[in-house]
Protein backbone atom coordinates (compact mmCIF):
# COMPACT_ATOMS: atom_id res chain seq x y z
CA UNK A 1 0.00 0.00 0.00
CA UNK A 2 1.43 3.57 -0.75
CA UNK A 3 2.39 5.32 2.27
CA UNK A 4 0.71 9.08 2.65
CA UNK A 5 0.76 9.96 5.76
CA UNK A 6 4.13 10.49 7.83
CA UNK A 7 4.09 10.32 11.89
CA UNK A 8 4.49 13.88 12.91
CA UNK A 9 5.33 12.93 16.44
CA UNK A 10 6.36 10.12 18.64
CA UNK A 11 7.62 6.78 16.94
CA UNK A 12 5.03 4.89 14.60
CA UNK A 13 6.38 1.11 15.92
CA UNK A 14 5.05 -0.49 13.19
CA UNK A 15 3.60 -0.15 9.53
CA UNK A 16 0.60 -2.30 10.62
CA UNK A 17 -1.27 -2.24 13.72
CA UNK A 18 -4.14 -4.82 14.72
CA UNK A 19 -7.33 -3.66 16.58
CA UNK A 20 -9.89 -5.72 18.26
CA UNK A 21 -13.83 -4.43 17.53
CA UNK A 22 -16.31 -6.88 19.12
CA UNK A 23 -14.22 -9.75 19.18
CA UNK A 24 -12.82 -8.89 15.49
CA UNK A 25 -9.53 -8.31 14.20
CA UNK A 26 -8.64 -5.55 11.29
CA UNK A 27 -5.68 -4.53 10.23
CA UNK A 28 -4.86 -1.00 10.45
CA UNK A 29 -1.95 0.73 8.11
CA UNK A 30 -2.04 4.61 9.47
CA UNK A 31 0.33 5.64 7.18
CA UNK A 32 -1.42 4.61 4.21
CA UNK A 33 -2.71 6.64 1.68
CA UNK A 34 -6.34 7.32 1.49
CA UNK A 35 -7.47 5.35 4.53
CA UNK A 36 -5.89 3.72 7.22
CA UNK A 37 -8.54 0.66 6.82
CA UNK A 38 -11.39 0.82 9.31
CA UNK A 39 -14.22 3.43 8.57
CA UNK A 40 -15.64 3.73 12.44
CA UNK A 41 -18.87 5.17 10.57
CA UNK A 42 -19.30 1.94 9.46
CA UNK A 43 -19.74 0.47 12.93
CA UNK A 44 -23.38 -0.12 13.09
CA UNK A 45 -23.28 -1.83 9.54
CA UNK A 46 -20.66 -4.27 11.05
CA UNK A 47 -22.62 -4.85 13.92
CA UNK A 48 -25.96 -5.55 11.60
CA UNK A 49 -24.34 -7.94 9.25
CA UNK A 50 -22.84 -10.09 11.55
CA UNK A 51 -26.71 -10.61 13.39
CA UNK A 52 -28.39 -10.76 10.19
CA UNK A 53 -26.63 -12.88 7.49
CA UNK A 54 -26.36 -16.46 8.43
CA UNK A 55 -26.62 -18.67 5.86
CA UNK A 56 -27.14 -16.02 3.10
CA UNK A 57 -24.30 -15.18 -0.41
CA UNK A 58 -23.70 -11.45 0.37
CA UNK A 59 -21.98 -9.36 -2.18
CA UNK A 60 -19.86 -6.59 -0.32
CA UNK A 61 -19.37 -4.05 -3.35
CA UNK A 62 -16.55 -0.88 -3.48
CA UNK A 63 -14.98 -3.44 -0.52
CA UNK A 64 -12.38 -1.47 0.54
CA UNK A 65 -10.35 -3.46 3.10
CA UNK A 66 -13.18 -5.86 3.63
CA UNK A 67 -14.31 -4.83 7.39
CA UNK A 68 -17.96 -5.95 6.26
CA UNK A 69 -17.57 -8.81 4.39
CA UNK A 70 -15.41 -10.04 7.56
CA UNK A 71 -18.72 -9.43 9.38
CA UNK A 72 -20.89 -11.24 7.51
CA UNK A 73 -19.03 -14.06 7.56
CA UNK A 74 -18.45 -14.05 11.50
CA UNK A 75 -22.31 -13.55 11.48
CA UNK A 76 -22.64 -17.23 9.62
CA UNK A 77 -22.29 -16.00 5.92
CA UNK A 78 -22.43 -18.55 3.97
CA UNK A 79 -20.25 -16.87 1.71
CA UNK A 80 -19.01 -13.24 0.98
CA UNK A 81 -17.75 -12.17 -1.91
CA UNK A 82 -15.60 -9.22 -2.00
CA UNK A 83 -15.68 -6.43 -5.11
CA UNK A 84 -13.50 -3.74 -5.11
CA UNK A 85 -11.30 -2.03 -8.26
CA UNK A 86 -8.36 -1.53 -6.31
CA UNK A 87 -5.95 -4.54 -6.15
CA UNK A 88 -3.96 -2.86 -3.14
CA UNK A 89 -7.88 -3.10 -1.35
CA UNK A 90 -8.28 -6.34 -1.96
CA UNK A 91 -5.04 -7.47 -0.26
CA UNK A 92 -6.22 -5.70 2.64
CA UNK A 93 -9.62 -7.12 2.81
CA UNK A 94 -7.61 -11.17 2.42
CA UNK A 95 -5.48 -9.36 5.84
CA UNK A 96 -8.77 -8.91 7.54
CA UNK A 97 -10.46 -12.19 6.72
CA UNK A 98 -7.34 -13.95 7.20
CA UNK A 99 -6.62 -12.40 11.22
CA UNK A 100 -10.53 -13.85 11.94
CA UNK A 101 -9.59 -17.09 10.81
CA UNK A 102 -11.73 -16.96 7.70
CA UNK A 103 -10.31 -18.75 4.75
CA UNK A 104 -11.27 -17.11 1.26
CA UNK A 105 -9.99 -17.66 -1.83
CA UNK A 106 -10.08 -15.69 -5.31
CA UNK A 107 -13.46 -15.88 -6.47
CA UNK A 108 -14.53 -14.14 -2.75
CA UNK A 109 -12.19 -11.30 -3.56
CA UNK A 110 -12.91 -9.62 -7.14
CA UNK A 111 -11.02 -6.88 -8.85
CA UNK A 112 -13.37 -5.17 -10.90
CA UNK A 113 -15.69 -2.11 -11.40
CA UNK A 114 -18.52 -2.38 -9.41
CA UNK A 115 -21.40 -1.45 -11.21
CA UNK A 116 -19.90 -2.89 -14.69
CA UNK A 117 -19.60 -6.00 -12.25
CA UNK A 118 -23.15 -5.54 -11.45
CA UNK A 119 -24.63 -4.78 -15.04
CA UNK A 120 -22.54 -8.61 -16.26
CA UNK A 121 -23.24 -10.38 -13.27
CA UNK A 122 -25.94 -13.45 -13.07
CA UNK A 123 -24.68 -14.87 -10.04
CA UNK A 124 -27.27 -15.12 -7.24
CA UNK A 125 -27.35 -13.67 -3.95
CA UNK A 126 -29.11 -13.17 -0.52
CA UNK A 127 -27.65 -9.86 0.77
CA UNK A 128 -25.95 -7.02 -1.16
CA UNK A 129 -24.07 -4.47 0.42
CA UNK A 130 -23.83 -0.71 -0.94
CA UNK A 131 -21.14 1.53 0.01
CA UNK A 132 -19.71 3.94 -2.81
CA UNK A 133 -17.02 6.28 -2.31
CA UNK A 134 -18.95 9.82 -2.14
CA UNK A 135 -18.23 10.41 -5.95
CA UNK A 136 -18.14 7.70 -8.58
CA UNK A 137 -15.76 8.52 -11.88
CA UNK A 138 -17.60 9.73 -14.51
CA UNK A 139 -20.41 12.45 -15.10
CA UNK A 140 -23.20 11.41 -12.87
CA UNK A 141 -24.96 15.16 -12.33
CA UNK A 142 -27.99 14.52 -10.29
CA UNK A 143 -26.42 11.10 -8.66
CA UNK A 144 -22.75 11.59 -7.88
CA UNK A 145 -22.58 7.64 -6.14
CA UNK A 146 -25.17 6.29 -8.99
CA UNK A 147 -27.68 4.92 -6.53
CA UNK A 148 -30.23 4.30 -9.03
CA UNK A 149 -28.27 1.94 -11.46
CA UNK A 150 -26.26 0.26 -8.03
CA UNK A 151 -29.75 -0.34 -6.73
CA UNK A 152 -31.45 -1.79 -9.95
CA UNK A 153 -28.78 -3.83 -11.53
CA UNK A 154 -27.75 -5.17 -7.89
CA UNK A 155 -31.10 -6.04 -7.47
CA UNK A 156 -31.85 -7.79 -10.40
CA UNK A 157 -29.11 -10.20 -8.63
CA UNK A 158 -31.36 -10.79 -5.04
CA UNK A 159 -32.97 -14.21 -4.43
CA UNK A 160 -36.88 -13.36 -3.25
CA UNK A 161 -36.00 -12.21 0.65
CA UNK A 162 -32.88 -10.96 -0.63
CA UNK A 163 -31.84 -7.53 1.07
CA UNK A 164 -29.72 -4.81 0.35
CA UNK A 165 -27.84 -2.58 2.99
CA UNK A 166 -26.61 1.02 1.37
CA UNK A 167 -24.37 2.98 3.47
CA UNK A 168 -24.58 6.82 2.60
Amino acid sequence: MPRGGVCVKGVLLAEELVVDEFGLRFALEPLAAQNMGLFLDARPARQWLRAHSEGRLVLNTFAYTGSLGVAARAGGARGCVQVDLQRAQLVRARRNHELNGQVVDDRDLMRADCLRWLRRSKRRIDALVLDPPPRLPGNRSGDPQAWRSLVRHGAALLEPGGRILGLL
